[in-house]
């Protein structure tokens, strides 16, 4: 199931026919998945542009990761090989054999290969990767690219819910029901989870979005953390026709630096501790509540704020209590 299936549209541009890199035309995408007993879960992915070469650059976000022949990139500018991805303990194994099948006598071969830590998931330093690996995932090369645990991302995690990853500038969410697992134990995590290290998201945008927690296990509807002040935050949090009901705390804000946060058009219930956290480093310019209705506030009360950098609030045609 894809984002958009669950009414997340990331950016704001229209998609291409299948929304995919493959929408290039003559790109293709193969992989060679590897899943074997409790401990293998890896792969290879290859990415195969139409030609080679062709102009490329790059650009480092994060400075963290491996990616192998980007001073080629960077003096000449150009792509030779198709791009690998797998595991870090096996890019040498798959650079190598990018490198074999283009090393004829015209060719010249410095592959891209890049890495993605399964060792969670995977026994990463068993190096189950092999080039008939690589060479299936070349077989399997197709503009149809299959999503998920397959080829190099099979062993990857990240968060248990909803997650904004850095590097997009508009991110919405919208027409989504979220209720927490009840199991034997309350987990206190979050509905949804902005987290970002490096860079940011300009704008973010909450829409006709329920978080429904009757039992107060979910410590925050909506919580927005950055864990390094130095870097870029998001610019504009919108909150609009939703409801967050009987969460310890519906928008918490956590080191987060953002421009202008509007809450609209929308409902706090039975909040066991605060309606709005707004702790340690956080710092916003302005927080607008524009229509906003709160019931049941936990003892605690409805805002709560601890940091240097207070907030301008306005409230406008609220009820609070």
């Amino acid at each position: 199931m894809r984002a958009r299936e669950l009414g997340i549209a990331i950016g704001d541009g229209e998609t291409g026919a299948r929304n995919a890199i493959s929408d290039v035309a003559g790109v293709r995408v193969g992989h060679s998945t590897l899943i074997e007993g409790d401990d293998v879960r890896t792969g290879v992915t290859v990415i195969v542009p139409p030609e080679t070469p062709l102009f490329a650059g790059c650009h480092r976000l994060n400075g963290n990761g491996e990616l192998t022949g980007l001073e080629w990139v960077r003096e000449s500018g150009l792509l030779t090989t198709p791009v690998g991805i797998t595991n870090t303990f096996s890019v040498g194994v798959v650079r190598d054999a990018i490198a074999a099948r283009s090393s004829d006598d015209d060719a010249w071969s410095l592959p891209v290969v890049g890495e993605t830590f399964d060792g969670f998931l995977n026994d990463i330093r068993a190096q189950r990767v092999t080039a008939a690996h690589v060479e299936a995932a070349f077989a399997d090369a197709s503009p149809d690219v299959a999503e998920g645990n397959v080829g190099g991302g099979t062993g990857m995690v990240m968060f248990g819910g909803y997650a904004g990853e850095v590097g997009a500038h508009h991110i919405t969410l919208r027409n989504i029901v979220l209720r927490p697992k009840v199991g034997d134990t309350p987990t206190h995590g979050h509905a949804v989870y902005f987290s970002w290290a490096v860079g940011g998201a300009h704008d973010i945008t909450l829409d006709n979005m329920t978080v429904d927690d009757p039992n107060g296990w979910v410590t925050a509807a909506w919580h927005f953390y950055h864990s390094d002040a130095t870097n870029q935050n998001a610019w504009n949090v919108t909150i609009r026709n939703s409801k967050a009901i009987g969460t310890n705390q519906a928008v918490m804000l956590w080191d987060a630096t953002l421009h202008d946060i509007v809450i609209e058009d929308t409902t706090f219930t039975g909040a066991k501790q605060f309606a709005i956290r707004y702790e340690e480093a956080a710092a916003a310019r302005r927080v607008t509540l524009r229509r906003v209705t709160s019931t049941g506030s936990g003892d605690r009360g409805f805002f709560s704020y601890s940091g240097a950098n207070p907030p301008g609030v306005t409230f406008i045609e609220s009820s609070l209590n």
